[in-house]
């Protein structure tokens, strides 16, 4: 991996600190929280250690009104390590970003059609009641440097296992950005829809971000040729 590539890490990481400490409006309908169910060290070299981690988690609907959710896989738009010092403020570990999901132009107009409808669609949608909850999994691969380089906000492989504890906030797509905001036209809009579909319930276009969620390094284990 060469410097310039170091330097977009860093940038990258420094962007999604903003983006992960900014409120979502999500978190006033939803609660997101979970578990770390997996943790493989699937590859390592002397530079980088890639670890597979694996959540299962629930979200759960904490207001009175039906919240009316897209039928996605939750794309994971970042991941944010971070621990807690003696007065419980938090510091920063590590963060990386995902990606939201992308379909071709063709595509997203053809998902506009089947959900510009009077009322949300059961293929596309699910309604979540007051107090309901609903679970689903999730996996990742982070890959950490086991040397910090200056320009990065992230620590270093070896600085973060030391820490204790370590604590994973997740941000995930609840709506799907392809359907939101660029291919929105004329004849379609997601913020229209949610108005149209608010005697069923509150249609949810925020992303959302998840409680802490604890993470023990100790509990990784190494991968072998065996599981491949």
């Amino acid at each position: 991996m060469n410097q310039t590539n170091y330097l977009l890490i860093a940038l990258m990481s420094l962007l999604l600190m903003v983006s992960v400490s900014s409120e979502s409006h999500a978190s006033e309908k939803l609660r997101l929280t979970g578990q770390v169910t997996e943790i493989v060290v699937v590859e390592e070299d002397t530079k980088t250690v890639r670890l597979k981690m694996g959540f299962d988690l629930t979200v759960q609907n904490i207001s009175d009104e039906n919240v009316i959710i897209y039928k996605s896989d939750f794309a994971l738009l970042s991941l944010n390590l971070f621990t807690l010092d003696k007065s419980g403020k938090e510091l920063h570990l590590f963060s990386v970003g995902g990606r939201a999901s992308n379909y071709e132009s063709s595509e997203a107009i053809l998902l506009q059609k089947e959900l510009d409808k009077d009322l949300p669609p059961y293929d596309f949608t699910y309604l979540l009641g007051a107090r309901e909850s609903s679970s689903f999994k999730i996996e990742t691969e982070c890959v950490f440097l086991k040397s910090k380089i200056s320009a990065s906000a992230n620590l270093s492989w070896d600085e973060i296992s030391k820490a204790a504890p370590i604590l994973i906030r997740l941000k995930l797509e609840v709506f799907p950005s392809y359907l939101k905001k660029q291919y929105e036209s004329e004849s379609f809009s997601a913020f229209e829809l949610k108005n149209r579909w608010k005697t069923v319930g509150y249609l949810l276009l925020d992303d959302i971000v998840s409680e802490p969620v604890p993470l023990n390094l100790n509990d990784a284990v190494v991968k072998t040729d065996s599981q491949n």
